[in-house]
């Protein structure tokens, strides 16, 4: 795990993971505080949601081929501090996009959970990662992580200055045709948006994933 922390503003320099292999499938979830994201060339966002109460979630994905570069710009519509995890996977299904859930949210929660997701491959070996954003103002720690929702369990909250937010993330591998994570427990009462993510495994093996985590 690495992490960095910045001062907030409306470009965060993402570092990606220092061993990306061609062909590898890199996976980012970053924390904001109500912006839209614009993502670099090459990069596909999944979703952007956000939460009335000031909580925002983007995912995005590459296929690495060589040109990535060791980092990337991510722009945001106004001044914010961030977090974001990045997850790199070297077994998947290519031909399949990963697929993303409908938001959960809530403005006066302590569990923060995410909806179900149906993907459209079926019943097949899936990573499911589930996350959720949350305004960081008292600071919040989590508690628990989702039950059987043991791999890549990482909380990072932002620490720049101006609006702050923190993101909480875990994923586990299971074949199945549908997914419906259970709670994040947090430490207090608090305003969050929640999704969950599924990526098709490759046939016969499952997903090796490398998570780094960073806040800025």
């Amino acid at each position: 795990l690495i992490i960095f922390d910045a001062a907030a503003g409306t470009n965060h320099v993402i570092t990606l993971p220092p061993v990306i292999g061609s062909g590898d499938r890199i996976v980012i979830a970053k924390s904001h505080r109500e912006n839209a994201q614009t993502w670099p060339a090459g990069w596909t966002e999944l979703a952007d949601y956000t939460n009335a109460g000031a909580a925002g979630l983007s995912f995005a994905y590459r296929d690495a081929d060589g040109t990535e570069g060791a980092t990337i710009d991510v722009t945001t519509s106004g001044t914010s501090s961030a977090a974001w995890a990045i997850i790199r996977m070297e077994t998947f299904a290519a031909a399949d996009a990963p697929e993303v859930s409908a938001k959960t949210e809530a403005d006066a929660s302590s569990l923060a959970s995410s909806a179900n997701l149906t993907p459209s491959w079926g019943s097949d070996e899936t990573t499911w990662i589930t996350a959720f954003c949350a305004e960081l103002d008292p600071p919040r720690t989590v508690s628990s992580y989702p039950p059987s929702y043991a791999d890549n369990n990482t909380y990072v909250a932002a620490t720049g200055s101006g609006e702050r937010c923190y993101l909480g993330i875990a994923s586990r591998d299971l074949e199945a045709a549908s997914e419906n994570p259970g709670n994040f427990t947090l430490s207090g009462i608090d305003n969050w948006v929640a999704l969950t993510i599924g990526i098709r495994g490759a046939a016969a093996a499952a997903a090796n994933l490398t998570l780094t985590k960073t806040l800025a």
